[in-house]
Parts: C-alpha cells; sequence; structure tokens
C-alpha cells in the first residue's frame, strides 16, 4: 500500500517577529534602472518593491509595501553622450516617492562650452518638475569635466550652477570634478577612477570654492 504524500515542509515567515520580517522586505528591495524616453539621459531609482513578491500572500503583499513605503528613495540620472529633448523630460517611476534626486553630467573635452548650454536646458527642465517630486528634500549636481578645461570654464561653470541654485525648490548642492586625462573614453568608461573632487558650491558665498586637498 502506497505512504499517503507528505505535504512540503514550509517556512513558518509570518511566525517570525515583525522587525525581522521587515529587515527581510528591507533587503528585497531593488535598484531600477532605464534610459528615459526623451533621450539624452538614464536613470536609476532605488528601494523599489519587487512585483513577484508583491503576488506571495495578501499578508506579505502589504507588509511588503508598507516596508517599501517607509524607505527613503532616491533617483539617480546620468547623462548618455546622445542628443535628448530636454522639453520632452519626464521623471521615472513614482515621483512622489523620491527623496533625493541626483544629476550626473560628464563635459565632453571638445567643445565643452556647448555641452554646458546643453546641460543647462536639462537642468531648467528637472527643476521645474521639482515640485511634483513631493517627497523630494535634496538635489545633488554632479559635474566632470577635464581639469583643463574647468581652468578655462570656470566662470561659465559657476553660472551654470549659480542658475541651478537659484531655480531649485528643495535643499541645492553641486560639486565638480576634473579628469587629469580628459580623453572622451574615460569620460565614457573610467571617468570615475580619473576624476579628482576639485570644486564645491558654498550656499554662504552662492559660488565655487576650491576642495582643500
Amino acid at each position: 500500500m502506497a505512504e499517503p504524500r507528505r505535504s512540503r515542509d514550509v517556512f513558518p515567515f509570518f511566525e517570525l517577529p515583525l522587525e525581522m520580517r521587515d529587515m527581510i522586505y528591507a533587503d528585497s528591495l531593488q535598484d531600477v534602472r532605464g534610459n528615459l524616453k526623451c533621450g539624452g539621459l538614464k536613470y536609476k531609482f532605488s528601494n523599489m518593491p519587487r512585483a513577484n513578491l508583491l503576488l506571495v500572500s495578501k499578508q506579505f503583499g502589504q507588509e511588503y509595501k508598507a516596508r517599501a513605503r517607509k524607505t527613503k528613495k532616491t533617483l539617480l540620472l546620468e547623462d548618455t553622450h546622445d542628443t535628448g529633448n530636454s522639453h520632452a523630460l519626464k521623471l521615472p517611476g513614482p515621483t512622489a516617492a523620491y527623496t533625493t534626486i541626483t544629476l550626473n553630467i560628464s563635459i565632453h573635452p571638445h567643445g565643452p562650452d556647448q555641452d554646458l548650454y546643453y546641460y543647462m536646458g536639462w537642468l531648467l527642465a528637472l527643476t521645474s518638475l521639482l515640485p511634483s517630486c513631493t517627497s523630494c528634500t535634496a538635489f545633488r549636481l554632479n559635474i566632470k569635466m577635464s581639469h583643463l578645461d574647468l581652468a578655462n570654464l570656470q566662470e561659465m561653470v559657476g553660472k551654470l550652477i549659480s542658475k541651478a541654485s537659484r531655480l531649485c525648490p528643495v535643499s541645492f548642492d553641486a560639486q565638480v570634478s576634473g579628469a587629469s586625462r580628459g580623453h572622451y573614453a574615460d569620460f565614457r568608461s573610467g571617468l570615475e577612477k580619473d576624476s579628482v573632487p576639485m570644486m564645491k558650491w558654498s550656499r554662504e558665498k552662492q559660488a565655487l570654492e576650491p576642495i582643500p586637498r
């Protein structure tokens, strides 16, 4: 006579303390990446719930979503060196959830002044959308360029950052890094390894100041 089939062992997840379940929910949140439809920028936003885990059970989904709502979310925007339409800029995901937005731009060593005018369009478009990000409290701007270009274009870079600071409805911070080599390939791939923070924006003086080394 065949033995009856045993039901599979199921871990008693909901017998764990809520604090421990909360830690598990937090560890299972994910970063979401993609390219904006307007072109010119790619994005990454952090601490988003995984759709498949929302379907585990009703209680799991409710607790998981509750944890996701409590977790700070950051939106990172980076230029792709492709021509885009700043007038068509739309932020991805649940804009009301962002607490911090960071824009990383790198200035092409060939024609840097043209790049600065181009990125002013992105800054104007982005700052105009910040009021829709009702949880956002901080906007950060990181500019990377050849240290030689920075020496020649410091005044223009300062004007760009100053205008962004005036238009920004939330706390604003900016930093400029210089790449020692400054070749275009460095900006596409290894800029992080080749760049050194050189200047930061002073809220008090409303000007760029050197970063002590």
